[in-house]
Order: structure tokens, then sequence, then C-alpha cells
């Protein structure tokens, strides 16, 4: 993190390696205590631009209290208790200050910290990454290929180039280089997309 720490997550709870004090820290979860983790199987770890970390696991996600030690937890679906109902894949905050939570098999939501309310798209999908590109466009990996946020239609759109018969297989990494290539990690390989977002290219 920002401070120097380091963090893992393990399906034993989340470690940290306080830099300053030089010892490891273990989280786990205790049933008996609400501010601890939710669950002991850690699935993705992100801190945004103001510090905040978040600790996604297999159910539901946490807000680190740094000064505590302490964890809120946040369940996206209380009543559901199918295997992947709470499987958090991954965290994101764009641009605008809006918090994205991928799940594995629920689709994507929007987290409104103020109401504690969700607001969920594509739900079945099961979200593999997130990412927002230098002009603020934020882009999602799915196993059923790459989705594009219209914010104006408020709905995210499966990408495709117009007239290209190439399909984009389901996609598990996301990165933009400093031409504005959007890179892909795809289980048919390595692909691209050009920086005026109308072209792929397979690699």
């Amino acid at each position: 993190d920002r401070q120097g720490n380091f963090w893992l997550g393990t399906s034993a709870g989340l470690k940290l390696w306080n830099k300053k004090k030089e010892n490891l820290i273990t989280y786990k979860n205790d049933p008996k205590n609400n501010s601890s983790l939710s669950n002991n199987f850690v699935t993705t770890i992100y801190e945004d631009r103001d510090s905040n970390l978040w600790i996604g696991t297999f159910r539901g996600f946490n807000l680190w209290n740094s000064k505590t030690g302490s964890f809120t937890q946040y369940v996206i679906n209380p009543n559901d208790s199918s295997l992947f109902g709470q499987d958090v894949s991954v965290i994101l905050r764009d641009k605008t200050g809006k918090l994205w939570i991928g799940e594995w098999g629920g689709g994507v939501n929007l987290f409104n910290r103020e109401s504690n309310k969700f607001k969920n798209y594509l739900k079945g999908t099961r979200v593999k990454c997130l990412y927002e590109d230098a002009d603020d466009v934020l882009w999602l990996g799915a196993n059923d290929g790459l989705y594009k946020f219209d914010r104006t239609a408020d709905a995210f759109i499966r990408y495709k180039v117009s007239g290209s018969f190439t399909e984009i297989p389901d996609v598990s990494g996301l990165v933009e280089d400093n031409q504005k290539y959007l890179w892909l990690q795809t289980s048919a390989g390595m692909m691209s997309v050009n920086p005026r977002r109308n072209e792929t290219r397979n690699y």
C-alpha cells in the first residue's frame, strides 16, 4: 500500500506485513465479531486514491480501518446462499468516485456508500476484471467477452468492432499502454484494441 506495507490474500485470511514494525499480522473472520473480516478466503485487494483499502472475499467485501485494524463488512445479497452468490472478483473506484464491485457469477454492482445500496448490471455474468482507460471509459472483462460502459444509457454494452468477424472470448485481464492501446488477456491469447477502439488484433 502507500505506506509501504505488504498485503497478501489467502484462503486462510488476510495477511499484513507491517514495514515499520517488521511484523506479520493475520486477519480472519470471527462469526461473533461483525468488525472482523467477512470471510477467510480473500479474492482481491484494492487500494483507492484516498488510500482506502478494500478487501474482496468469498462472502462480500470489506473496508479496512487502518487506525483500529477492524473492518466494515458489506454483503451484496444477504439472502443468496449459493456457492458463488457473494464471491467478489474485482473492485474498482472510477475517476468520478463511483465504486464498482465485480462478482463471480453475479455481474457487477455499483455501490452507493451513503445509502449502502447496490445497483446490479449484467447479472449472471462472471466478471473477471475492471479497467478505466485514459479517456475515463470503463471496461469490463467477463466470461463472455469485453464490455464497455455507456454512461448515457447507464448500461454495459458488449464490445464488438463493426464489420469484424473476430470474436473476443472471455477476458481475464485489461491494461492500457502509453499509446492508448488496450491490451486484453483472453483464453485465445493476447489481443489489442487500437486507440480509436475500432480495430482489434490477435497475437
